[in-house]
């Protein structure tokens, strides 16, 4: 999967991230979020994966979308994760 299909499942046509906060506000510079208003929910990925977007762009396919349901001040909301793989090593 690559960022435009995972844009595509979201429903969004950008996402806007910003360095993501603990409960006490304390910036996480691991991690950025982007928020969904409708339907609510979050979407989460790390430092490292944006930096190999911003170098491979599109052509990077193996990207991942977890999804899970959480509970918020507001009432529930969807959590999703963009991940990436590594290619697995057969070299054994």
């Amino acid at each position: 999967m690559n960022i435009l299909q995972i844009k595509e499942e979201l429903g969004v046509k950008q996402l806007d991230f910003r360095a993501a906060t603990d409960a006490d506000g304390v910036v996480n510079k691991d991690w950025y979020n982007h928020w969904i208003n409708e339907p609510r929910a979050m979407v989460s990925i790390a430092k490292d994966t944006i930096d190999n977007l911003e170098q491979h762009g599109a052509e990077l396919k193996s990207l991942a979308l977890q999804e899970e349901t959480a509970k918020g001040e507001k009432g529930d909301y969807t959590r999703y994760r963009i991940v990436q793989h590594t290619p697995a090593d057969y070299s054994y």
